[in-house]
C-alpha cells in the first residue's frame, strides 16, 4: 500500500504534468511551467457517473445512486526528492481563484447541480523531480465566512454554500439507497465547519469553530506524468449503512461529530487524523 504522510490539522485523480518531467533537476530552472492535475472520480471499479446506480456499496452492501459530487481544495503543492514543497500557483477561472479550486464531477442530474463540470486543477509550478503531492480539502477560515452575494469564483456557487455561520460545504456528496422495509433513504454527506459559535445564523461565527473539518493530505509515490492518485467513494463509504438513518438526525452526515452516520464516514475521510483516511492513494 502506498505510504501516506499527514500534516496536522474525493475520485481517481489522473495527474498530467505539462513541463514537469521526471528527469528535470530540482531547482535547475526557476521559471514556472504550466501544470494540469486531472481528476476523475470512481465508485469501486467503475467511474463516477451522475445519476447512475452502483451495487454493493457500504455495510451491509446496498445499491447507491449519487446525484452530486463536488469539493473544494487549496494549498496544492508538489514535493521534490529533497523534501522541498513547490506550491502550484492556480490560474483564475470559473472554478479557481485566490488559491482555491472547486472540483465538480456532477453534470446537473441533481436538484441544485450545474451542467458544467471541472476535473482539473490548473496553474504554474517550478519544474523538478517530485515524489509526493499535497493538498488540503476544504475552504480556509478567512475565505469560508463571507457574503455569498459578493463572492467571486469559485465561491460563487450557490449549491456549495451552507449558511453564513457555517460557511461552505467543503465536500458535497448527495446520494440515495433503498431503505429497509421499502422506500428510498437519502444519504447526504456535507462536510464543512461545525460547532461555529454565534447567536445569529446569518452572521459569521463569533469565534473559531470547534470542528474546522479541513483535512491535509500528503500522498507519496507521486512521480509526475506516470502517477495517478486514486480516490474511491466505495472505500470512503465502506463502513456506512446507506439503508438507514438515525431518528432525529439529518439525512446522512452533516458534519456533526455525534451523528452516528458521521462516525462511520468522517474518520475514513481523515478528519482529526489523516493517517486514518481511506479515500486517496497513488498508483
Amino acid at each position: 500500500m502506498t505510504a501516506l504522510r499527514c500534516s496536522p490539522l474525493l475520485v481517481v485523480f489522473a495527474l498530467s504534468l505539462t513541463g514537469c518531467g521526471d528527469d528535470a533537476d530540482d531547482g535547475a530552472s526557476k521559471t514556472p511551467v504550466p501544470i494540469s492535475l486531472e481528476f476523475a472520480l470512481n465508485v469501486g471499479e467503475a467511474p463516477f457517473a451522475c445519476g447512475s446506480t452502483y451495487a454493493d456499496i457500504g455495510s451491509p452492501p446496498a445499491e447507491f445512486t449519487p446525484t452530486d459530487a463536488r469539493f473544494y481544495l487549496h494549498g496544492v503543492e508538489l514535493v521534490d526528492k529533497g523534501g522541498k514543497a513547490h506550491p502550484i500557483e492556480l490560474e483564475a477561472d470559473a472554478f479557481q481563484g485566490d488559491g482555491l479550486a472547486l472540483l465538480d464531477f456532477e453534470d446537473g442530474c441533481g436538484p441544485d447541480g450545474t451542467e458544467e463540470t471541472n476535473t482539473a486543477v490548473r496553474g504554474m509550478v517550478v519544474p523538478g523531480t517530485f515524489e509526493s503531492v499535497r493538498f488540503t480539502l476544504g475552504v480556509p477560515p478567512e475565505q469560508n465566512f463571507i457574503d455569498l452575494a459578493a463572492a467571486a469564483a469559485p465561491l460563487d456557487v450557490t449549491g456549495m454554500f451552507w449558511t453564513w455561520q457555517s460557511g461552505y460545504k467543503f465536500l458535497k456528496l448527495d446520494a440515495s439507497s433503498p431503505m429497509e422495509g421499502g422506500g428510498i433513504n437519502p444519504f447526504l454527506l456535507h462536510v464543512g465547519a461545525a460547532g461555529c459559535p454565534g447567536t445569529n445564523p446569518q452572521a459569521a461565527p463569533e469565534a473559531p469553530c470547534t470542528f474546522p473539518n479541513t483535512v491535509s493530505y500528503e500522498l507519496d509515490g507521486f512521480t509526475g506524468k506516470s502517477s495517478k492518485v486514486v480516490a474511491d467513494l466505495a472505500d470512503l463509504l465502506a463502513a456506512s449503512d446507506l439503508s438507514v438513518n438515525t431518528d432525529g438526525t439529518a439525512p446522512g452526515c452533516m458534519s456533526e461529530p455525534d451523528d452516528p452516520e458521521c462516525l462511520t464516514v468522517l474518520p475514513r475521510l481523515g478528519v482529526n487524523d489523516a493517517s486514518e483516511q481511506r479515500l486517496f492513494h497513488v498508483e
